[in-house]
């Protein structure tokens, strides 16, 4: 990933790529926790997992049982 924004900045130039490429980050890393998301398909398998990551048991009830879409 590194490489390749490096790749962009170089062969276009130092102009608004500094704004682009944040802008770009920031909708990759969303894409990316939605994939994460639904490869968890099962509420017992998102509680889990949010509980291995350091969520505490409340938060990871509300967020494994939400209704609402992966995006």
């Amino acid at each position: 990933m590194n490489q390749t924004t490096s790749g962009w900045i170089n062969y276009y130039g130092i102009s608004n790529m500094k704004s682009f490429i944040k802008d770009i980050q920031q909708w990759l890393h969303h894409r990316l926790r939605q994939l994460i998301w639904k490869r968890w398909k099962l509420v017992r398998t998102k509680y889990k997992m949010l509980r291995k990551y350091g969520i505490n048991h409340e938060d990871a009830m509300k967020l494994a049982n939400t209704r609402k879409g992966y995006w």
